[in-house]
């Protein structure tokens, strides 16, 4: 799954969240991260953090659409 496609569908995922402060996405993030790539989520791994940077931007704009 590329990138994208993994940022795509865990925004879906935490679209519910879209008003929620961003330390909520935060937290919900590895979760449903570790259910979609069937791996853990390291918050340490510079790829796992870039992700989640992005979904918590997407996640946030969906309240300003």
């Amino acid at each position: 799954m590329s990138a994208t496609h993994l940022v795509a569908v865990v925004v879906t995922r935490l679209a519910h969240l879209h008003a929620a402060d961003e330390d909520t996405i935060w937290a919900a993030i590895p979760a449903v991260f570790s259910e979609v790539m069937d791996e853990r989520c390291f918050q340490a791994d510079a790829y796992h953090v870039a992700i989640a940077g992005a979904v918590v931007s997407d996640v946030r704009s969906i309240n300003r659409e």
